[in-house]
């Protein structure tokens, strides 16, 4: 009997039944307990103790305050050396066992190896002093010249030189020998009351040999003009400290305290000196010129001509520069020469030490007083 497959035949879908009924909500469980809060320690060091060489180094912890434990450091101490060289230890620097600190023994043995007070060094070398018996100091001479009769090594202090000579006692006109620059200069005594107080000013007794102006802007008062700034600030470093030292710093008029200046045309007038000499001057190594004086207020400034005579001229023009300065009377002086005249020149206030070479005596230190 024939039969055929006609394949599954599927329906229409139906439509979506109705939703049933939300069951019944279950009971809530009950909560579990807290969790412990996390945290990071904070270490502190309570203490370091130093044990014995033979125990083990340890920490202990204190952690009643688990936020804050303390810890105890246990730290053996190191092994007792044993003859290393560096260690100052009894059987290096106290091997005859004198029980004593080191650096005494040490000083002791050096008292005892040196005499100090009168050992001989040598036993050969003549002493020195200008008072043998009180001042003899071994191989050192104390006094105001060189001996002669020095062997090598010897030293040699020499001491100030005093004189009972002053500035003030000698006689207008005389010459006052100064460093200028490392050379012997003259200055003339050419008023011995200068300003009252028995104040000696000098003059220069020749005229710088550069010719300069006064001032360069042809300004007519003193006070910072170009002569000002040069005799203050420059030719005050060609003078010697010695020198410097006593000079006195005067109020000059309408300029302030100055310790080298020009003198005033007036002052020249003035001055003892020229009361019986003429004004001008010469050049170093030259014929006679003019210099500056210190003008005021003037329209023109004045100069002393070649001919010793008062002449008016602009501050601009170039002629030379005659310093002038002021030292107390009482200043200690010692007798000199200069090209045969008779002079005067400070005395020297320092003390030299020399030592004795074998054939001359060297300078190896100076003490400024």
């Amino acid at each position: 009997m024939a039969s055929f497959n006609l394949g599954r035949i599927k329906g229409e879908k139906g439509e979506a039944g109705s939703s049933g009924e939300r069951g019944a909500q279950g009971e809530r469980g009950v909560q579990g307990a807290q969790g412990v809060s996390g945290y990071t320690p904070v270490f502190s060091i309570k203490e370091i103790i130093t044990v014995e060489d033979n125990e083990n180094a340890r920490v202990e912890i204190d952690s009643s305050n688990i936020k804050n434990p303390l810890l105890t450091f246990f730290i053996p101490k190191g092994e007792k050396g044993k003859d290393a060289l560096g260690d100052m230890i009894s059987s290096i620097y106290d091997s005859n066992e004198k029980k004593c600190d080191v650096f005494q023994y040490a000083d002791s043995l050096f008292d005892n190896a040196m005499k100090k007070n009168g050992g001989e060094f040598t036993g050969k070398v003549k002493a020195y002093s200008v008072d043998e018996e009180e001042l003899c100091v071994r191989n050192i001479a104390v006094a105001p010249s060189f001996p002669e009769d020095a062997r090598i090594g010897d030293v040699f202090i020499s001491t100030k030189k005093e004189s009972s000579i002053t500035l003030g006692e000698q006689e207008t006109g005389t010459k006052l020998i100064v460093m200028e620059n490392g050379v012997e200069t003259p200055y003339i005594i050419v008023d011995k009351n200068y300003t009252g107080n028995g104040m000696v000013a000098l003059l220069r007794n020749e005229i710088l040999p550069e010719e300069v102006c006064f001032d360069r802007a042809g300004k007519t008062e003193y006070a910072l003009s170009t002569a000002d700034l040069f005799l203050e600030s420059i030719y005050v470093s060609f003078l010697g400290k010695n020198l410097l030292n006593k000079i006195v710093k005067i109020d000059v008029k309408s300029t302030g305290k100055r310790r080298v200046f020009l003198p005033t045309s007036v002052e020249l007038g003035e001055f003892e000196y020229f009361a019986l000499n003429s004004k001008r001057a010469m050049v170093t190594g030259g014929t006679y010129s003019a210099y500056w004086t210190r003008g005021l207020y003037s329209s023109n400034n004045a100069i002393i001509n070649s001919q010793g005579e008062l002449e008016s001229v602009k501050a601009t023009e170039k002629n030379g520069y005659r310093p002038m300065f002021v030292l107390s009377g009482d200043t200690l002086v010692e007798n000199a020469e200069f090209n045969s005249d008779h002079a005067v020149k400070l005395c020297e206030e320092k003390n030299g030490i020399y030592i004795f070479d074998g054939e001359k005596w060297k300078e190896c230190i100076l003490i400024d007083n």
